[in-house]
């Protein structure tokens, strides 16, 4: 599925919790790592003098040098194929052109740095990357505590947020892409589809995988209950057909980012992964809304697809995705 994992780095630090993911992906998946840094150039402080092109030059030739032999021990000590590119100009804009023709791509990332500078960079670049780039982007929290080092799964409890539209589908390749990352350890990944329904009297959950409740509860002009029971009931039938491990839950909720992060905290989910988008106007808009929200309220990493607007290409790879773990 994922064809090679692209690793937006702001420093050169062992340390980054994107850095430790992306290497645990790679090695699980058997895809090549490319570490990636953007070299502001052009970028200017107030009242500094103006830097001059030798000096630049210079600069990009110590930053090739330092990511290069990051490379090469990451190489060497985690038996991952790493390569390391420099690249010139405004942060965001460089990454997602860099990422254009790459959508089997996974971009792995920090939602922001540990402090300074770095902080600055991750938090605004990660922001404009998931809102403009093609490629699936795995969003890390600085704090965030996965199981890299561990023998079973990367994540073992996948929470997937799904509105009733294929597009908002079209995540579900890419999670379950994560999920077939543990394929041959004992544990498998758990999914658990959510759909969020309008609620004017507050937070209600369905049973889980139980019988439909009351439509009349919910309280939703654009939709009841009992519809998203039987769309994610459905949804989860297939999926357990390939031998997924699947559950589903259906919520009543005044907030959707607020049901979604209070669901994934309470179930102990160690992944959200959702579509920035799952149709058109003003639901498109609520979506990013949503999306938004969730990047800052979530402490566990998050995998944002921003799918083609083309449904039928986006029924299409869902289609592909399940017959693929058949």
């Amino acid at each position: 599925m994922f064809t090679s994992i692209i690793v937006p780095l702001a420093g050169s630090s062992l340390a980054d919790p994107a850095l430790r993911l992306a290497l645990a992906v790679a090695q699980r998946v058997n895809a090549p790592v490319e570490l990636v840094h953007v070299y502001e150039s052009t970028r200017q402080t107030l009242g500094a003098p103006v830097r001059d092109p030798a000096y630049i030059e210079e600069e990009r030739g110590r930053l090739r040098q330092r990511f290069a032999a990051l490379a090469t021990r990451l190489d060497i000590t985690r038996n991952v194929l790493v390569t390391a590119t420099v690249l010139d100009g405004e942060p965001a804009e460089a990454l997602c052109r860099h990422t254009t023709d790459r959508r089997s791509a996974l971009i792995v990332m920090a939602t922001h740095g540990l402090g300074g500078r770095s902080r600055e960079w991750i938090g605004n670049v990660a922001d404009a990357v998931v809102r403009w780039s093609h490629a699936p982007v795995l969003l890390v929290h600085p704090g965030a505590v996965g199981h890299a080092e561990a023998t079973g799964p990367l994540f073992r409890r996948v929470l997937v947020p799904l509105d009733g539209s294929e597009l908002a589908e079209s995540v579900l390749a890419h999670a379950l892409a994560l999920g077939d990352a543990a394929a041959g350890v004992q544990e498998a990944t758990a999914f658990e589809l959510l759909t969020v329904v309008r609620s004017r009297s507050g937070y209600r959950r369905s049973s889980p995988n139980g019988p439909p409740a009351r439509d009349q509860e919910a309280g939703d002009p654009r939709g009841t209950v009992g519809d998203a029971e039987r769309y994610l009931a459905h949804l989860a039938t297939e999926l357990e057909r390939c031998g997924t491990r699947v559950y589903w839950r259906v919520v009543a909720h005044t907030h959707t980012a607020h049901a979604i992060l209070e669901h994934a905290r309470t179930t102990s989910a160690d992944l959200i992964a959702l579509s920035t988008h799952g149709c058109g106007g003003r639901r498109r808009r609520l979506a990013h809304s949503v999306t938004d929200e969730i990047m800052l309220g979530a402490s566990m990493p998050i995998l944002i697809c921003h799918p083609d607007t083309d449904t039928a290409a986006a029924a299409s790879r869902r289609h592909r995705a399940i017959i693929r773990l058949a």
